[in-house]
């Protein structure tokens, strides 16, 4: 009897430490066991990431983690929670965007876990109060973002060239072809030290710089030394400088014959004006000729009743004047929508500001297209180096074309629309 009551009292026992060990268990193997491991961030330059993988110690009760960066000075958001699926693995790798993050800066990398009901998952007390902020931040990391100081940006100056012509300076560079060059801006000196010209601050599009000619080298009558110096500026705030020494020759003057004719084909109304007042010369010399001569009839009174016989010569017909009506039908700039009506020749339109019309349009040349009237037409001469065209048709550089009583003409980004009429 008394052993059948110990053995009851046994088994009792047995019962209570079961279910007392129970809950001790599940909680043992709860959510706040979880452990959660970062490994890195490592910096790749080539391609501007930080790289590392995140572990949880127990995948099973993990759906999927979820990671944030912050500023650790300032506790502002970087990088917003991404979530990393597990998919039953007990790491998974992360990447964070360096082009988000500032140099010589302190962030901080936070992991959170989610279990398969969708619930965050808790971080265990470890025998002290958690920060209630803190309360689900399973992991973190800090670091330092010190990225590795890009190479310095160097180029050269290959060639120097001058077209008194054009009134240009060509400028030949040879530069990285990775670099990005935003813009340039530069100056001239003489032998002598001496300042005789800017090179004016422009975006950059091409190895071959082109500037304008400054008036002491293009006025010059001899041979002269000169240093063309070059400031080139990069998209990330780099700034290289070059200096190319040249002599530059100007070409023999022409002679008074060669000046005289050369703007007579520029004008052929000057030509036109000289044929009329010789002509003129030449019948007032045979007019006060014949009037020397004794063998005319004496002077008799008119006849009455006959009119009297108009004597004077008709004048000559007036020079007839063309006139251009320029339209911009498209352009980047505030010069859209404008409309100009030219009566002057030779009518300039660029981007510079002594231009007939100006066009506010970085792909226009400084001195794009020459516009003539000659013998009752008129042609458009293209003078730039981004090409110009008309309708579709681009025009040979240099080449005067005739212009149609309307055109569409295209430079750049801009659109023109050109009228004429006599």
């Amino acid at each position: 009897m008394k052993a059948k009551r110990l053995l009851s009292t046994c088994v009792f026992v047995l019962i209570l430490v079961l279910l007392l060990a129970g809950p001790d268990d599940s909680a043992a193997q709860g959510p706040s066991s979880l452990t959660v491991l970062i490994s890195g961030p490592t910096y790749d330059q080539g391609r501007n990431l930080y790289r590392g993988r995140i572990t949880v110690n127990d995948p099973k009760n993990v759906y999927r983690l979820l990671y944030s960066v912050e500023d650790a000075d300032a506790g502002t958001v970087i990088i917003p929670e991404t979530e990393i699926n597990l998919g039953g693995f007990n790491a998974r790798p992360y990447e964070l965007n360096g082009a988000l993050f500032k140099p010589e800066r302190k962030y901080v990398l936070k992991v959170q876990a989610v279990d398969w009901s969708g619930n965050l998952i808790p971080r265990a007390a470890e025998g002290h109060l958690v920060n209630p902020g803190e309360q689900f931040i399973l992991a973190s990391k800090e670091f330092v973002h010190l990225p590795p100081a890009p190479p310095r940006f160097e180029f050269r100056i290959e060639s120097v060239n001058a077209d008194y012509a054009a009134g240009t300076l060509i400028i030949r560079l040879n530069l990285p072809s990775s670099a990005a060059v935003l813009k340039y801006d530069g100056f001239i000196v003489d032998d002598s030290g001496q300042r005789v010209g800017v090179i004016q601050e422009a975006l950059y599009r091409d190895p071959e710089v082109v500037a304008t000619l400054p008036a002491s080298i293009r006025e010059a009558t001899e041979e002269r030394a000169y240093k063309v110096t070059l400031n080139l500026y990069t998209r990330d705030d780099q700034q290289a400088q070059a200096t190319y020494e040249v002599k530059l020759k100007p070409p023999p003057q022409p002679s008074l014959w060669q000046r005289v004719t050369t703007a007579l084909a520029q004008n052929p109304y000057i030509a036109l004006a000289i044929l009329v007042v010789f002509s003129m010369f030449v019948i007032a010399i045979i007019l006060s000729g014949r009037s020397g001569r004794t063998d005319r009839p004496p002077w008799r009174p008119p006849i009455p009743g006959r009119p009297p016989i108009d004597l004077t010569r008709p004048g000559e017909p007036p020079i007839a004047r063309g006139w251009l009506t320029v339209r911009v039908i498209e352009s980047p700039g505030t010069s859209r929508g404008t409309e100009q009506r030219i009566t002057h020749f030779p009518c300039v339109i660029g981007r510079e500001e002594n231009c007939d019309i100006r066009i506010e349009d970085p792909n226009v040349s400084r001195t794009h297209l020459k516009i003539t009237y000659q013998g009752g037409r008129f042609f458009a001469t293209d003078v730039s180096k981004n090409g110009t065209f008309i309708g579709d048709t681009p025009l040979q550089k240099n080449i005067p074309t005739p212009i149609p009583e309307t055109a569409m003409v295209r430079l750049g980004n801009t659109r023109l629309e050109l009228i004429t009429g006599d």
